[in-house]
């Protein structure tokens, strides 16, 4: 079933909507909370939630792309989760994504809406290795040993193509007008 036929169950309330999204991305949200959580009761509970969250919000939300939209909610489900369990041992995590706000920094007059728009746009100039490594480790939060293995490349040829996107990104941001 297409993306807009299950909005539209949604919108009618119809239970259906969950089973034809879970069966068509239910595997892309447990691969999302499995990789931030490494456990898969806790992720399965990320999962659930993530259902209950697009019940909820879908009406009055109409997203363009379902799976980005429900990707979304996952990852920040298992990253609260993941915030919650860190809090309870009193052990902090470095997540990647703090070397990204290390970089970036938000502007009190720009958006997030503006600042994604502005990633997605570099990403779209990247090569599709890039592209892929930078959303695995940025997004996904895969590990560099993991994304090494699946894409062949040594960790240390990760972690610079890494660095180098970074840094491109700044260069990048400040070009546009955003002051990082």
């Amino acid at each position: 079933m297409d993306d807009k036929k299950i909005i539209e169950l949604f919108f009618a309330r119809d239970e259906r909507a969950l089973q034809e999204f879970s069966a068509k991305y239910g595997a892309l949200c447990r691969k999302i909370t499995r990789t931030i959580l490494g456990n898969d009761l806790d992720a399965e509970e990320c999962e659930n939630d993530t259902y209950l969250s697009l019940w909820s919000s879908i009406p009055p939300a109409r997203p363009h792309r379902l799976s980005a939209y429900a990707a979304k909610i996952a990852r920040n489900h298992a990253l609260r989760r993941l915030e919650y369990m860190n809090a309870q041992k009193r052990r902090a995590v470095l997540l990647p994504t703090e070397e990204l706000a290390e970089l970036i920094g938000v502007e009190e007059d720009r958006s997030a809406e503006e600042l994604a728009k502005l990633i997605s746009e570099f990403l779209r100039g990247v090569s599709d290795d890039e592209r892929r490594v930078f959303v695995r480790h940025y997004f996904s939060l895969e590990p560099l040993e993991k994304i090494s293995a699946d894409e062949g490349f040594g960790v240390g040829k990760i972690k610079s193509m890494l660095f180098r996107m970074r840094q491109k990104l700044r260069i990048y941001l400040n070009k546009e007008g955003f002051q990082v």
